[in-house]
């Protein structure tokens, strides 16, 4: 239905966004694989399956192959699918969902936070300006976030 077309059109102009602010910092895309070998983040929410013989997992994050690139290739960014394996009696549960993923070499905590504030705004303006008609449609609360972001400075 409508809605329905209308989240699928601020999803590609999100991705679309993503890309691009990340292309503008210099940053390279890679494209690690979803079907792994090896458990993260404990393992207790993977999907486990038989790959030639072998067990094999459904990925929940590509962070451990990121960490692995941004020494050959400077500061990368992936948009991949992940899974979920975690049992849930409502239809919200998202057990497949695209993860939005970068590793960056040599940043500090500041240098991140600001990162990530910028990030957000300028994604989310982008997204505004390109279907910001449907994004109301969908939730007419929405807007664009300003810098600075209220941060906690609670130790």
């Amino acid at each position: 239905g409508t809605n329905t077309s209308g989240i699928m059109r601020v999803r590609a102009s999100l991705l679309r966004a993503f890309r691009d602010w990340f292309n503008k910092k210099s940053m390279t895309e890679v494209t690690p694989p979803t079907l792994v070998q090896t458990q993260c983040e404990g393992g207790s929410t993977l999907f486990k399956l038989k790959y030639f013989e072998e067990d094999a997992f459904l990925t929940q994050s590509s962070q451990l192959y990121l960490e692995t690139m941004v020494a050959s290739l400077g500061d990368v960014f992936c948009i991949m699918p992940s899974y979920r394996a975690e049992k849930s009696r409502t239809r919200r549960h998202l057990s497949e969902y695209t993860h939005c993923e970068a590793e960056l070499g040599f940043i500090t905590f500041e240098d991140l936070l600001q990162l990530l504030e910028e990030m957000i705004c300028d994604v989310v303006k982008a997204v505004m300006e390109d279907c910001g008609d449907i994004v109301k449609s969908l939730n007419p609360a929405a807007y664009i976030p300003q810098r600075p972001f209220v941060r906690d400075t609670r130790a």
